[in-house]
């Protein structure tokens, strides 16, 4: 028989168990284990050798089961004189190592649970912190102190960590409280720049609608600004236009002087149109002044009541080699020549504004250009035309212009700007044009020898052309009259019809030498005051009464292209290089 080891049982002080009472409990802890035993068989005979490998299981089983902390004291149950089988004994040696094994898996998981309520709560923490909600007091997550009181309380079942996994612990509650302080420290003030920011963007956004108002009222302030302009630079040309009128009538009706009863006579006579014959325009009976600008001339523009410096009566003569002579429309001096382009093309067509100093001159390149001829500068370059331009002049006061072309289309011009305001198609090539200053009405040739008006009082096209002319034969010149009221016209062959311009029936016809030659239009002209019609031949010159149609006089005057009686005198220019500026036969000759 041997004596019945060390179990690592331990027993309250409960009294000792009689021999009997131990060999039940160990018969009954075998039973529990006979399935974890190996077969009978494979038993040997009781031997020192197997009471040695007891003893070290029993150390092994000692070294396992360490407690952490003080126990209550253990009763050895004393060795026991009881014969046992080895298989009961080893039962209750396995019994025991199986029952510390337990009690430390116990402690292991205990730790384990701590650490994952611990790793819990840091989740939690940082949940909370991204959320920007402090963590509600009472919740489901232990703080690091519930951890430790729960491990305290849960001493009598399971052993304590060392106090190293415990330092540990504590440690990483002050830091994790540190890491809260701080995330509520970032938190705040993440509030207070999202504040700002949203504060930022509403002045933004209130900034950005003011500028957006601000820019609309000053697009409107810049409208209105430039309507106003318009409007104001329409009424000092008009001042300016009825002041030249005013001006012209005053030089058309002579040296009238003095007050009393002859002036009020002599003013009341001429408001109801009874001018003297001493009063009335200039009749091109003789040459007054003759002169030879050594170049071929094209055309001729003429008007008065030009400013400094140029002389008060201006006449514009322009060149095939692209200059525009000027000259002094009383006296027939030169007075400057000026190039219209530094290609020096061929100038064709010409329109002089009264009083501003304004030319309008069109080139052969398809081109018409407005020219400062006070400054003696270019202004602007009017382009749009795909043919040839066949007229220009002014309308409106002198802020519209309107130029025409054998491209079949019939332009309107914003002088200031230098911009196209309206281009209206004509039913052919437009071979001649003129307007009318103070209506705006347009009136153009056609090359098939018919004529039409663009009323802009009326429509913004151009009416159905009128046969005045003989089919085929293009119109060379129009030209409207100072009271507007009549449109004389010439074709290629001579013939000059002047129609009324309301409903474009003829009142007069006249014919001269024909064919008309030349590169360029020739447009016939009225007097000053209406009364006369001057234009070209085949070699001549002839002058007729606008109402009878009577001959007044007429000349023999080779190569004479193109006539011009807009100041007192009548002007006309010839391919030769010779002009004449004619007067009447009881007018003295200037000095």
């Amino acid at each position: 028989s041997h004596p019945l080891p060390r179990t690592g049982l331990s027993l309250t002080a409960m009294g000792e168990p009689s021999a009997e009472e131990a060999t039940e409990a160990l018969e009954q802890s075998a039973q529990k284990h006979e399935a974890l035993q190996p077969p009978a068989e494979q038993v040997q005979e009781r031997s020192e050798a197997d009471v040695a490998e007891v003893a070290e299981e029993k150390e092994l089983a000692d070294a396992v089961a360490q407690p952490v902390e003080p126990r209550p004291p253990v009763v050895e149950v004393p060795p026991l004189n009881v014969s046992l089988p080895l298989k009961t004994v080893r039962g209750a040696w396995r019994d025991s190592l199986l029952e510390q094994a337990a009690l430390r898996d116990k402690t292991v998981e205990g730790v384990v649970a701590l650490f994952e309520q611990y790793s819990e709560c840091r989740r939690s923490l940082r949940a909370s912190a991204k959320a920007g909600k402090q963590r509600a007091a009472g919740g489901v997550c232990l703080v690091p102190e519930d951890l430790v009181d729960q491990q305290e309380s849960a001493a009598d079942a399971t052993p304590a960590p060392d106090s190293a996994v415990q330092e540990t612990i504590r440690e990483t509650a002050k830091l994790l409280r540190r890491k809260d302080t701080e995330i509520e420290a970032l938190q705040r003030v993440n509030n207070d720049m999202q504040e700002e920011l949203q504060e930022k963007e509403l002045a933004h956004a209130v900034t950005g609608r003011e500028a957006t108002r601000l820019t609309q009222e000053n697009a409107q302030l810049k409208g209105e600004l430039g309507r106003m302009r318009e409007q104001l630079q329409a009424r000092v040309a008009e001042a300016d236009r009825l002041f030249a009128e005013v001006q012209r009538l005053r030089e058309v009706g002579g040296g009238v002087s003095g007050t009393g009863i002859g002036g009020s006579s002599a003013s009341g006579s001429r408001k109801h149109g009874a001018i003297s014959a001493s009063s009335a325009p200039e009749l091109p009976q003789k040459k007054r002044v003759e002169g030879n600008l050594q170049t071929e001339l094209t055309c001729v523009a003429a008007a008065g009541l030009q400013g400094e410096p140029l002389p008060r009566s201006l006449v514009a003569i322009g060149t095939a080699d692209g200059y525009v002579k000027l000259l002094d429309g009383v006296s027939g001096r030169l007075h400057a020549h000026l190039s219209v382009s530094r290609d020096l093309p061929r100038v064709v067509a010409m329109d002089l504004a009264e009083a501003t100093g304004l030319l309008l001159a069109a080139s052969s390149e398809h081109a018409v250009r407005l020219l400062d001829l006070r400054g003696q500068r270019l202004v602007h370059t009017l382009r749009g035309h795909r043919g040839e331009v066949t007229a220009c002049g002014w309308l409106k006061g002198g802020s519209t212009a309107f130029t025409s072309s054998v491209d079949g289309t019939v332009k309107l011009w914003d002088v200031e700007k230098g911009q196209t305001l309206r281009s209206v198609p004509a039913t052919g090539p437009v071979t001649a044009a003129g307007a009318h200053l103070g209506s705006g009405v347009i009136a153009v040739g056609y090359a098939d020898g018919k004529l039409a008006v663009l009323d802009p009082r009326v429509g913004e096209a151009i009416a159905e052309p009128t046969s005045l002319h003989p089919a085929g034969k293009a119109v060379v010149g129009v030209k409207l009259s100072p009271d507007g009221r009549r449109l004389l016209s010439q074709s290629q062959d001579g013939s000059l019809c002047c129609a009324a311009l309301e409903t474009m029936a003829s009142k007069l016809r006249l014919q001269v030498p024909g064919p008309l030659e030349g590169k360029g239009p020739s447009p016939p002209a009225f007097s000053p005051d209406g009364r006369y019609i001057l234009a070209r031949g085949a070699g001549s010159l002839h002058c007729w009464s606008a109402e009878s149609g009577e001959i007044v006089c007429q000349h023999d005057l080779p190569g004479a292209v193109c006539v011009s009686w807009d100041l007192n005198q009548a002007v006309t220019v010839h391919p030769s290089g010779h002009y004449y500026i004619w007067d009447s036969e009881q007018s003295h000759p200037s000095k």
